[in-house]
């Protein structure tokens, strides 16, 4: 209980869903009609962000009662139908728990305003500075509380006994009476750095109602302290205590932007980037670490709206051919590109997920999911780097199980390479007399090298592009993948609103090809104006808007894009 993991955790594909977003309203019932499709897409693991009662709505962080469901996302019973529906399909349930802030509108919370040092519940609160991790980031609420970067979430006391106890309590409750396969624990990172002991004990309390439950941390995989008798896995950030949340595969902090390694203005220095990402600056990790690997989350921007096809097809094979845990974002699966503070919904109930995705990303990461359900090897912690020539943008490494050898060739280059590998032939078993094959599990492309001429293999990588082979003595054979639809940021379009004709909502897709105003116009058939859907500067890539007609009569109407002094009109049909 106080190291070990289950073994499903090591073979845990996951899938988070922020309700809200998801479906309108974060219907549980909507969000179940898509379980099938998930299943499709191969993820085992769904994990819901918050669903207890809240202040504010949103992605739900700001919480009132951590033992009632939010009314707008379901009942008890339509939870209990969605795990029920999940397991059905081989899938296992998280949820997100908040054990670090109330709402400042909990009524724990207002009872300390109204009553001051008289209220119980005044030291449930954290009022008195320290020196703690973090400590750095400690905002004063004019009410007293102390907070870290959100005026309206006050952080608990850990140092009270009876904030622990209620906190471990509402943490077993919906284990017990929900039977959930693990927890997210948000921004523990803090809890951890006021009191870690609480951790432990969390820990503790949970195993021994469940040994086989998952603990991830929000919190640093390359702290050690992280996985001392606390955690089952943790998040790729990087060890800076100045950055609480620096994914490690990024490189400066832009709220506007998303600066990657695999963006980096310098090509040259991104195999070195990769490389300290990948060891924690060559520091390593605590020997049970296991790291939970992502391109996007609920906090980050959406990766394909500032990298494009190619570039994410890239990543998302580094990600998923990797040591550790990797985790989709809602909507990753078609490219989907609204930040995810935003209202816009990224599915719908009617529509199902793969007529969205017009990006063909689908059945790509379909695929790179098959291959690591296929091989145990990608999901071992057995990693290491393999030599690459060149070595500047392009970088290669080694996962393996027993007699299972796979190696991967990244070209992080905006140009194609003909690249050296060396692999480690002195680690594996070579008859220097047969005939093997590298296959590309993705493309079906294979390489025949004889055993004697394996320590040095010259392979193509296109731009932007990452290759996953397989080293065996017969040649695998790969169903091909749908081909590319590569749409391209440096492109003016307007697509076809969806669905059409509407009642009373419908999203209408666009996308620029480099940073500008933006305007977006509903007009009647007779040419008057309606409503001015959108006028301010975008970024370049793939937007999407959503237009409410409930104002309106049935009809046509036209809707126009207007930028750089160029437009495009199209004609959407509103029928009540």
């Amino acid at each position: 209980i106080r190291f070990d993991h289950a073994q499903w955790i090591d073979k845990a594909i996951i899938y988070q869903i922020t309700p809200y977003t998801f479906v309108p309203n974060g219907d549980l019932q909507d969000i179940i009609k898509k379980i099938p499709e998930l299943a499709v897409l191969g993820v085992n693991t769904l994990y819901l962000q918050p669903i207890y009662e809240t202040y504010g709505g949103g992605q739900g962080y700001d919480i009132l009662n951590y033992f009632r469901m939010r009314p707008d996302h379901g009942t008890t019973a339509d939870l209990r139908q969605f795990i029920t529906t999940a397991r059905q399909y081989g899938m296992r349930i998280m949820l997100d728990f908040v054990p670090g802030h109330s709402s400042i509108h909990h009524r724990y919370a207002k009872n300390s305003v109204q009553y001051g040092t008289d209220s119980h519940y005044y030291n449930f609160y954290k009022r008195t500075r320290d020196n703690a991790p973090y400590s750095m980031h400690y905002n004063t609420h004019p009410q007293g509380f102390l907070y870290y970067f959100w005026t309206d979430l006050p952080m608990f006391d850990y140092d009270n006994p009876e904030v622990q106890r209620w906190m471990l309590e509402a943490a077993k409750f919906w284990l017990v009476n929900f039977d959930i396969d693990g927890y997210r624990i948000d921004a523990v990172w803090g809890v951890n750095a006021r009191n870690p002991e609480w951790a432990k004990k969390l820990r503790r309390t949970l195993k021994s109602i469940k040994p086989e439950i998952f603990l991830l941390a929000e919190d640093k995989a390359t702290w050690p302290a992280t996985f001392d008798e606390s955690f089952d896995a943790a998040y790729d950030w990087s060890a800076s205590e100045s950055w609480v949340s620096q994914w490690t595969w990024q490189w400066d902090y832009n709220p506007s932007a998303n600066p990657t390694i695999f963006n980096y203005p310098s090509q040259g220095s991104r195999a070195r980037m990769l490389r300290e990402a990948l060891t924690n600056y060559n520091n390593g990790y605590h020997p049970r670490a296991k790291i939970l690997r992502f391109l996007e989350n609920n906090d980050t921007q959406p990766f394909y709206l500032h990298h494009g096809q190619a570039r994410t097809r890239m990543a998302a094979a580094l990600l998923f051919a990797l040591n550790g845990i990797p985790m989709m974002y809602n909507g990753q699966e078609i490219g989907h590109s609204t930040h995810p503070y935003s209202t816009y919904n990224i599915f719908e109930s009617y529509a199902s997920i793969r007529s969205l995705d017009t990006k063909l990303l689908f059945p790509y990461y379909q695929a790179l999911i098959a291959i690591r359900n296929t091989y145990p090897s990608l999901s071992s912690e057995n990693y290491r780097e393999i030599p690459m020539s060149p070595s500047s943008a392009q970088f290669g490494f080694h996962r393996w199980l027993g007699q299972e050898n796979i190696f991967v060739l990244i070209n992080m280059a905006n140009a194609p390479v003909t690249a050296q590998a060396t692999l480690p032939v002195d680690r594996i078993e070579i008859d220097t007399l047969k005939t093997y094959y590298l296959t590309d599990m993705l493309s079906g492309e294979f390489l025949s090298v004889p055993g004697s001429e394996l320590s040095n293999v010259s392979i193509s990588l296109d731009a932007y592009h990452t290759r996953i082979f397989l080293l065996a003595d017969s040649v695998l054979s790969v169903t091909p993948l749908p081909e590319k639809k590569i749409v391209s940021p440096g492109t003016f379009a307007l697509e076809q609103n969806y669905p059409n004709p509407f009642n009373p909502r419908t999203t209408i897709a666009f996308s620029v090809p480099d940073p500008g105003n933006v305007s977006l116009k509903i007009y009647d058939i007779l040419g008057q104006e309606v409503m001015v859907l959108l006028n301010q500067h975008k970024m370049a890539g793939d937007h999407k808007v959503e237009f409410d007609g409930s104002g309106l009569a049935s009809g046509v109407y036209i809707y126009q894009l207007m930028y750089q002094k160029k437009n495009i009109q199209r004609k959407m049909v509103l029928l009540k």
